[in-house]
Parts: C-alpha cells; sequence; structure tokens
C-alpha cells in the first residue's frame, strides 16, 4: 500500500515531528509511506519535496507573504498574525507524482502557503482516501490556530 503524508516541512513544528514518526511507524508495518513537504531539513529518501532551486524557494517564500499579507492589516502583531491562517495561497500539490502515485492521501499541517483550501478541494477531488489529522484547531474554528476564549465558530 501507498500512503503519502503531506506536511509544511519534516522538522519544524509538533506536527511534523508526528508526522515523521508516523511515517516510520508505517514503513515497519510494510508501508510505502513518503512523505511529501514543502520545506525540506532532513537527508531521508523517503521524504520528497515539492522543489527545489532558487526560483521554487523564491514561490514560497512569496506564497507564505501571501498568506500573512491577508492578515497584516487586521493585526500588526506577529503573535496574533501567526494564529491565524486564511488558506488562500498554496501549491497544486494534486499534480505531484506522489500524490498521483497514492493508494492513501494522510494529511497533516499544511498552511502558511503550503496548501490552500482550494488546492485541498483538488486533493478530494481525486477520490482518494484522505485522513486528516489534525494538529491544532484551525480546520473547525474558521482560520484560527486556536480558539482562546472564541466561542463561536461553531
Amino acid at each position: 500500500m501507498k500512503v503519502v503524508l503531506v506536511n509544511k516541512s519534516d522538522r519544524t513544528g509538533g506536527a511534523a515531528v508526528a508526522c515523521r514518526r508516523l511515517q516510520k511507524a508505517l514503513q515497519k508495518a510494510g508501508a510505502d509511506a513518503k512523505l511529501l513537504v514543502q520545506e525540506k531539513n532532513d537527508d531521508d529518501q523517503t521524504v520528497k519535496i515539492t522543489g527545489t532551486g532558487f526560483w521554487k524557494r523564491k514561490k514560497n517564500f512569496l506564497l507564505f507573504v501571501l498568506e500573512r499579507f491577508y492578515f497584516l492589516f487586521y493585526e500588526a502583531s506577529k503573535e496574533i498574525r501567526f494564529a491565524f491562517s486564511p488558506a488562500i495561497a498554496g501549491e497544486n500539490i494534486y499534480k505531484n507524482n506522489l500524490i498521483k502515485e497514492a493508494d492513501i492521501i494522510h494529511i497533516h499541517w499544511f498552511n502558511q502557503g503550503f496548501l490552500s483550501l482550494k488546492n485541498l478541494k483538488r486533493l478530494i477531488a481525486l477520490n482518494k482516501p484522505i485522513v486528516w489529522t489534525l494538529h491544532d484547531m484551525w480546520a473547525f474554528t474558521g482560520g484560527c490556530h486556536y480558539s482562546g476564549d472564541c466561542e463561536n465558530y461553531m
């Protein structure tokens, strides 16, 4: 069985750590588990980056800035600005060979310009089984990673 795990990074953040542990457990159980990331920091050959090179890094940075710029005018504080992700900018990973060949797509954390909601819909349209592990509250709060005192999102 081919499983592709999808996460923003292979090492940065708690979601990356959990995702890598799951990947290793799946491999140990006999699954062909690969990790698709936008930011790769490891030399593990089962971790694949969506692209490399100077222009790809510039494009990734631009996607990140677009995602942050949207919220900049609402709150200038960095702590607040990074507490919300609109998921309006992202890559078209549904065209990636790992995605095309996968039997199962397992999504982890994909904000900060990695996947947009539009591209998430494109993954769903592939009609492959999708597992989405929630590492924060973003998927059901309307964009906030943690609800804090807000209880009006449902």
